[in-house]
């Protein structure tokens, strides 16, 4: 049996973002048949540094909708906050967390969005008023993006430095 290090990897990344979402949807291994069952692996493999933020954001909803699919097949109601979620940790813990300062990639993967990210973005900033009492629980594919876009435009960013509102501590 050969165990490699891109292996080891791809379960770890499974494994914290199984950790990073509600316990019902730990059941029967059904987040590792969700994200096994997407195309991230791979496009952790080829880390396409070439690829853009509109290419980005289509994978970013296919994987989703996949995983989506993939639960509503073992009857889990999965909103696409949760889902944005898992591929955020996977992709945090696969390609953000390794990278070189310098790498593109890190400026097109989304962050995790959840209510601690929500509840602690700029208070000065009123537009930000309007989706702090979203749940990142209940979130749409629209909302969704309305929040990643909407930090996009006011902060001129939001990528893994947006995660300097988390307050791992208050977890």
């Amino acid at each position: 049996m050969r165990y490699t290090i891109d292996a080891h990897r791809h379960n770890f990344a499974i494994w914290t973002a199984g950790k990073s979402i509600p316990n019902s949807f730990k059941k029967f291994g059904v987040v590792s048949q969700a994200i096994n069952s997407t195309t991230l692996l791979n496009f952790v493999s080829t880390c396409e540094s070439d690829i853009d933020q509109i290419e980005f954001d289509y994978l970013h909803k296919q994987w989703c909708i996949t995983l989506l699919r993939k639960f509503s097949e073992h009857n889990l109601e999965c909103s696409y906050g949760i889902a944005a979620k898992i591929i955020a940790i996977y992709l945090k813990t696969s390609i953000t967390i390794n990278a070189n300062s310098n790498d593109a990639l890190l400026a097109i993967i989304h962050p995790f969005i959840d209510n601690s990210i929500l509840k602690n973005l700029p208070k000065n900033i009123t537009e930000f008023n309007s989706i702090r009492k979203f749940s990142w629980l209940k979130l749409d594919e629209e909302n969704y993006f309305f929040v990643i876009n909407l930090i996009r435009e006011k902060l001129g960013f939001c990528d893994w430095r947006l995660e300097m509102l988390w307050r791992p501590e208050l977890e």
